[in-house]
């Protein structure tokens, strides 16, 4: 199974609420997950990871992806969703079945943020005689994953984790999430 490079946006929040683009948190997520996933060679029948040089094929690619996480939010079921032309011939032209496909996303506070939306909430509720303060999530995580099949040209799995508080940066958060997103496949895979 080839593994494609994964697509992934991480956002950093530093004034209020509002988020910003983060591309070094996004780089140091998407090497953690690369890595986690590579590491469950036993259970998962990952080997190869597949990048284009040509970053018009990586575009190409990345947009189909996206294309494909778009249609599987919607459809009812994963074999009502066909995979895309492009991709379908990155498989069979290299030998391979089944491409693993990977989107997350998430967003770390800065500290002084968290510690400005924590007094925030504190006050809120001191104010307005709320019986409890609003908590902040500090981080969030969320992992997509879809697995396509060239041979029946569909999806052949797709499943979704993810968390408040779950730093996208930290690998042992990304392990433990990672084997949240696959639990039902290797549950499959045992049967």
């Amino acid at each position: 199974m080839y593994l494609f490079q994964p697509i992934v946006s991480v956002f950093t929040m530093e004034k209020e609420n509002k988020v910003l683009y983060n591309e070094a948190i996004s780089k140091e997520t998407n090497f953690n997950l690369t890595n986690t996933i590579f590491k469950y060679k036993l259970k998962l029948p990952v080997w190869e990871y597949f990048y284009s040089k040509d970053s018009v094929a990586n575009e190409k690619i990345n947009t189909e992806i996206k294309l494909l996480f778009v249609a599987m939010k919607i459809a009812k079921k994963t074999t009502d969703v066909k995979i895309t032309p492009f991709l379908d011939k990155i498989l069979e032209t290299n030998g391979k079945r089944f491409g693993l496909l990977i989107f997350a996303e998430g967003f770390s506070r800065t500290q002084k943020n968290y510690n400005n939306q924590l007094m925030l909430g504190a006050l809120t509720a001191v104010v307005f005689g709320l019986g409890n303060a609003y908590i902040p999530d500090k981080n969030y995580l969320s992992l997509y994953a879809i697995i396509i099949d060239a041979k029946e040209n569909n999806i052949a799995f797709f499943n979704d984790a993810y968390g408040p508080n779950i730093d996208p940066s930290n690998q042992q958060n990304m392990y433990y999430k990672v084997d949240e997103l696959f639990s039902k496949y290797f549950k499959k895979l045992h049967k």
